[in-house]
């Protein structure tokens, strides 16, 4: 409604849950209370844990397990804790996010209400967006990608360190700018418009 450009950007990690690195999930499990000793118990269960395939006719009697020739590093696709693990972890990358991104600030018309968001996540797919919301002219739209690349780096950086990467092809964005034309001035009314950049931006 306010017609200011922003960019808005999806972005998708791959394999999240087969990518969780158990040392980095001990660390974000205690960050948030979890006694150590739970911790540590956790870490060597899937440690030790042997992995059998079972089908509706049996299971198999091979099994496979963490080894050093075939390690395994994550909790896993299937365990039942991976989601509340994943929580812990993204809930500090969030937080790491927040001290330097950009994010997106929205305001309304009168400045009683204002919200910076910097990023949306539901499991491993994230949204972020960028603006400059106060600035007028608007920034070009070069502006706002180069701002948008610096965030989605920023992110793509977080996610390594904990053991995930970027799903590439799943990633996308949006550019949304907006001009004013006669037809709208003339609806809104020019110097109301104009009474409105003079006080507010």
């Amino acid at each position: 409604m306010s017609m200011k450009s922003v960019v808005n950007q999806d972005l998708d990690a791959t394999s999240c849950y087969d990518r969780l690195l158990p040392p980095v999930a001990s660390m974000c499990s205690r960050r948030v209370g979890l006694h150590p000793k739970v911790a540590a118990l956790n870490c060597r269960t899937l440690q030790k844990a042997k992995f059998h395939l079972e089908t509706s006719l049996s299971t198999s009697e091979v099994n496979y397990r963490h080894c050093d020739d075939f390690p395994i590093y994550s909790t896993g696709q299937g365990s039942g804790n991976s989601p509340h693990i994943w929580c812990f972890i993204s809930s500090a990358l969030f937080d790491a996010y927040l001290a330097t991104g950009n994010g997106a600030y929205f305001r309304s018309f009168d400045g009683s209400q204002s919200l910076h968001l910097y990023m949306v996540g539901f499991v491993d797919d994230c949204t972020q967006g960028v603006n400059d919301f106060s600035a007028y002219p608007q920034p070009s739209s070069a502006e706002l990608i180069q701002k948008m690349q610096e965030d989605s780096q920023l992110w793509n950086h977080l996610l390594w360190t904990s053991g995930g990467v970027l799903e590439l092809p799943k990633c996308s964005f949006q550019l949304i700018e907006s001009q004013w034309n006669s037809r709208v001035l003339l609806s809104f009314g020019a110097e109301r418009i104009h009474q409105l950049f003079e006080s507010q931006w």
